[in-house]
């Protein structure tokens, strides 16, 4: 290669990683961050915010577990690491209310539905054999997507779905953690469908004066377990585009031996029960991001669990030691863990396919 090819391929290089840096770098407007109280997107909770202080509640925005004079915390995402976990968990038991919408919370029971998964295929979905007091006066809810809990033994539940429930309250100490399978029935989209606004009210600001605390994030410097994680995920997504942009230079200059040889792609069936309840929920939502972070999230969970030593929240970690440990081809699992777009429910049913068979590597330990 000249010495001018050369200095071409290094500046435009250097151009891809700047450009890269601006569009993982940028952040999103607050008015329209999904999930924010200040949001008004129609995923973002200012709605809910109003509804609460309307009814009488002091709504405070708080980052980490709330203090001692707040009675009610309400959880969309829950990005909490050890120490703010331990926090929340003592703050229940002095007899605090938490109520998590997050179904991959730590503080959530185990998933049920189809498979283990939790996918809901209704969207109406009516109160049944509700035994959760406080919400007696709901008669049916309507979310856009939503998972389904497998009810502990001690707790009581609302909104059945065969033997699972979207709503179970589980009793811890002297209070209670209440877990949602989605926010989507706060959101600002759907918070005026149904009874979906008297679930709130009776959950967040159940009489005048509640103090409810609205949980952002982590505490300062107490959300993640290694340095590194402190690290923004933008700036994360920089260092792999430079290391891929370096990849990409090896390659560039790598000795080729002779034509590759083509494989021919094996032919999948969709025939799992999965399978059909993605395409159930995918008939009457445009939404699959939310269902493949889920279905990433669990992956991710199980994987961690079997090969040990690395986090579940480490896609590049579970990676590597796949690679390690089984031979497995690290940029397709990296791809598969990560939370990528997907755009419709081709790529999601994909997705849900691949998934299956890399835990399937992972259970039998062969690629």
């Amino acid at each position: 290669m000249s010495g001018s090819r050369r200095g071409l391929l290094w500046i435009g290089l250097v151009v891809v990683v700047i450009i890269g840096f601006l569009v993982v770098g940028r952040g999103g407007e607050p008015s329209s961050a999904p999930l924010a109280p200040a949001s008004t997107s129609a995923h973002g909770l200012r709605a809910v915010v109003l509804l609460a202080q309307s009814f009488g509640a002091d709504v405070d925005v708080i980052d980490g577990a709330p203090s001692a004079d707040r009675t009610v915390a309400f959880m969309p995402v829950d990005r909490f690491g050890r120490t703010d976990t331990s926090a929340m968990h003592q703050w229940v038991r002095n007899g605090g209310v938490l109520v998590v919408t997050d179904p991959q919370s730590s503080f959530a029971p185990k998933l049920g539905g189809t498979l283990g998964s939790g996918l809901v295929t209704e969207y109406d979905i009516a109160a049944g054999s509700c035994s959760i007091r406080a919400l007696s006066g709901a008669t049916n809810v309507s979310v856009d997507s939503a998972f389904v809990f497998r009810p502990p033994t001690t707790s009581t539940s609302c909104f059945i779905v065969g033997s699972d429930a979207l709503i179970v309250a589980i009793p811890e100490g002297r209070g209670t953690i209440v877990a949602i399978g989605g926010s989507s029935l706060f959101e600002n989209g759907t918070i005026t469908k149904a009874d979906n606004a008297v679930v709130a009210v009776s959950l967040l600001a159940p009489k005048q004066g509640t103090k409810v605390a609205f949980v952002r994030g982590p505490s300062f410097g107490a959300g993640d377990e290694t340095l590194g994680s402190l690290i923004r995920p933008g700036i994360r997504y920089g260092f792999l585009q430079i290391a891929l942009a370096f990849l990409l230079f090896a390659i560039w200059h790598a000795r080729r031996l002779g034509r590759p040889v083509l494989e021919i792609p094996r032919i999948e069936i969709e025939g799992s029960e999965l399978i059909t309840a993605v395409g159930h929920l995918l008939e009457r939502t445009n939404s699959p991001m939310y269902a493949a972070s889920v279905l990433r999230a669990d992956a991710r969970r199980e994987i961690a669990r079997r090969v040990g030593g690395v986090r579940a929240d480490d896609p590049e970690g579970l990676a590597l030691m796949l690679d390690v440990r089984l031979g497995t081809d690290r940029d397709r699992v990296r791809a598969l863990l990560y939370d990528t777009p997907i755009n419709d429910e081709h790529q999601l049913v994909a997705l849900a396919q691949q998934l299956h068979s890399l835990r399937q590597e992972v259970l039998s330990g062969k690629r």
